[in-house]
C-alpha cells in the first residue's frame, strides 16, 4: 500500500495552466479610450482632436465620416458600432443622451453643429478675461489672473505660442510703468515670465521684483 500512493502521484498528468479569459485582450485595448476627458461642453476642441486622433488609429476614422452604409455587412457594423462606443462613452450625459448610439456619424455631426458654432462666442468670452487681465503693483496676482485664463485656453485646445506670450505679458506691464521698457530688453528676463506663468503655482513672486 506505501508503494501506491507514489505510483499513483507519478502517474497523475502534470498540471495544466489555467485558459486565458477571452476577454483579457480586448480589455486591454479598452485601456485606451480611458485616456480622453470627457466632453463637458467647455473642451471641445481638445476633445474633438483626441477622439479623431484616437479613431484614425482604430481605423474607424471612416464611421464618423461617412452614414453607415445601406446592407453594410455585420463586420462593417461592429466598426460603426465600436467607434459609437468610443464617442458615446466619452460624452456626458448632459450633453448627449445617446438616443443614436448605434449611429456615430450622426452623433458626431450633431456635436460638432451643436458646439462649433458656439466656440467663436467662447473663444471671444476668454480673450475679454484675457483683456481685463492686467498688472497693478502686484505681479503674483498679475501671474495668477494669467494663468486662470491660459488655463481656460488650454481646456478649449487653444495655445498661445510663448513669443506671443511674451510680448503681451510684457505690454501689459510696460503700458503700465513705461520706465520699466528697458528692463525688458534682455531676454532672460521675458523668458523667465513666460515660465512663470506657465509653471505650477509655487511661492509668490516678490511685488517688488518687477
Amino acid at each position: 500500500m506505501s508503494d501506491c500512493k507514489p505510483n499513483c502521484q507519478n502517474n497523475r498528468p502534470p498540471p495544466q495552466p489555467p485558459p486565458a479569459s477571452p476577454t483579457s485582450a480586448p480589455a486591454k485595448s479598452n485601456k485606451d479610450y480611458f485616456k480622453f476627458p470627457q466632453f463637458t461642453r467647455d473642451n471641445y476642441l481638445i476633445w474633438q482632436s483626441k477622439i479623431q486622433s484616437f479613431l484614425k488609429v482604430k481605423k474607424l476614422i471612416k464611421c464618423v465620416q461617412e452614414p453607415i452604409p445601406k446592407d453594410a455587412p455585420e463586420s462593417v457594423l461592429d466598426q460603426y458600432m465600436e467607434a459609437a462606443c468610443i464617442i458615446g462613452g466619452h460624452v456626458t450625459d448632459e450633453v448627449y443622451n445617446h438616443k443614436n448610439i448605434d449611429n456615430p456619424h450622426t452623433i458626431w455631426h450633431k456635436l460638432n453643429k451643436k458646439y462649433t458654432s458656439t466656440l467663436a462666442l467662447e473663444i471671444y468670452q476668454a480673450w475679454c478675461k484675457w483683456e481685463d487681465v492686467w498688472y497693478n503693483h502686484n505681479m503674483y496676482r498679475y501671474i495668477t489672473g494669467m494663468k486662470a485664463v491660459l488655463a481656460k485656453f488650454a481646456a478649449m485646445g487653444l495655445d498661445m505660442l510663448p513669443k506671443i506670450l511674451s510680448c503681451a505679458i510684457i505690454g501689459k506691464i510696460t503700458q503700465k510703468h513705461p520706465a520699466l521698457t528697458s528692463f525688458f530688453v534682455g531676454a532672460s528676463v521675458s523668458t523667465m515670465l513666460v515660465k512663470k506663468v506657465h509653471s505650477p503655482n509655487r511661492r509668490p513672486v516678490e511685488e517688488h521684483a518687477v
